[in-house]
């Protein structure tokens, strides 16, 4: 009898552990997702050219 409690509890903390390790998969690759968006944003970032603008500023009259 007492094994039969014994093994119930090791299997009911297994599935505990279980369930633990698959929020954490879980959650981490939600974060995976976020990174891989923060690369590639930086990425486009680095990538995208510079238009030639207008300097900003008052312009002085040359005399």
């Amino acid at each position: 009898m007492r094994t039969f409690v014994q093994l119930r509890k090791f299997l009911e903390e297994n599935k505990k552990i279980i369930e633990k390790i698959d929020e954490l998969e879980k959650t981490i690759s939600i974060h995976d997702e976020n990174i891989q968006l923060i690369f590639e944003t930086i990425r486009q970032l680095i990538e995208k050219k510079s238009e030639h603008r207008k300097p900003v500023g008052f312009k002085i009259a040359k005399k």
